[in-house]
């Protein structure tokens, strides 16, 4: 399946430029060509190596204490390299389903699951950080209202 992958319009200027979530304009040109890249592929509807799984489960598929606003909003995460973990490959992801079989690494795509066929990228992990909360703490994905 073809699936539509478009910045958000918070990610593409933003100001953030931390370890958990690093926007567009701070990132290193092969940073940008590695999320060009996968939104090529998801456009061409090619089989992906990263590990992808939404933001709220573990690899079993259990719920996360303090994920409720990933749950909410359908943040997902894709690893997409280039520090691959070689050991950890067992499966493709296709369609972006749920597969924690996929290569980890250190580095990984947060994106909002619009949809089957379209997704929103809202942030660059360059190390990825298991797990800020979402619903408590100092999280950029979900700023605490002052």
């Amino acid at each position: 399946m073809k699936i539509n992958a478009t910045l958000s319009d918070e990610f593409n200027p933003g100001f953030l430029d931390k370890r958990f979530s690093t926007d567009w304009i701070h990132l290193t040109p092969d940073e940008q060509r590695v999320i060009a890249q996968f939104a090529i592929d998801l456009g061409e509807g090619k089989a992906l190596k990263g590990k992808n799984k939404p933001s709220w489960v573990d690899d079993d598929y259990e719920k996360i204490a303090g994920s409720d606003g990933y749950e909410q909003e359908n943040y997902w995460h894709y690893h997409c390299g280039p520090t691959w973990y070689e050991s950890t490959f067992k499966g493709m992801t296709v369609d972006l389903n749920f597969n924690p079989n996929g290569m980890a690494s250190g580095e990984c795509i947060h994106y909002i699951k619009n949809s089957n066929d379209k997704i929103t990228i809202v942030g660059y992990s360059r190390k990825h950080i298991p797990f800020l909360p979402s619903d408590w703490g100092d999280n950029p994905f979900f700023p605490v209202d002052e």
